[in-house]
């Protein structure tokens, strides 16, 4: 009875042990990448409001990067266009704000990221009518569609370019 016991437990352990490495194969590869982009331009804040209270509210305003590149180390990855569609609000006395970005990275072949952007930070606004972000933190997280299906990209920026960015790869 007592060898028994032992022999379903070694074997239980056995069939676990088998089944992590298999796990762990499965796992997306995280890659360091990093991001340059050209651009933007657009229509600065073509539906934008400001209340009572003080609070500017801006909806729909699309902004284009034409130029949007992911690189590991010198190797472009992938390279395609960025167009945001961005809403967002802030308060015009103090500049604090937050907001919320649909993207769509379109790569030459057609395929896509598509994701969205989350932002905080002071916002002011411009000689132009339009918004200027004066410390904005951010962070995106994309989906690949067509032949990068499975693919995620995130990153993450202050004020810029995005400092740190990661591609997960199945």
């Amino acid at each position: 009875m007592i060898t028994a016991k032992i022999g379903i437990l070694m074997l239980v352990f056995l069939m676990l042990s088998l089944a992590i490495p298999t796990a762990l194969a499965d796992s997306p590869k995280k890659i360091a990448v990093t991001i340059s982009r050209a651009g933007p331009s657009g229509v600065p804040d073509p539906n934008a409001w400001v209340t009572d209270g003080g609070v500017r509210h801006v909806r729909g305003e699309i902004l284009k990067f034409t130029t949007y590149n992911v690189k590991q180390g010198n190797t472009v990855l992938f390279s395609g266009s960025l167009e945001t569609h961005i809403d967002y609000n802030f308060n015009v006395e103090t500049g604090v704000g937050a907001g919320l970005s649909k993207a769509v990275i379109t790569l030459p072949s057609g395929d896509t990221f598509e994701g969205k952007i989350t932002s905080q930070g002071v916002f002011k606004v411009a000689a132009s009518g339009g918004t200027q972000g004066v410390i904005v933190k951010s962070q995106g997280v994309f989906h690949g569609t067509g032949d990068y299906q499975g693919w995620t990209l995130q990153y993450f920026s202050e004020t810029g370019q995005p400092t740190e960015a990661y591609l997960l790869i199945p």
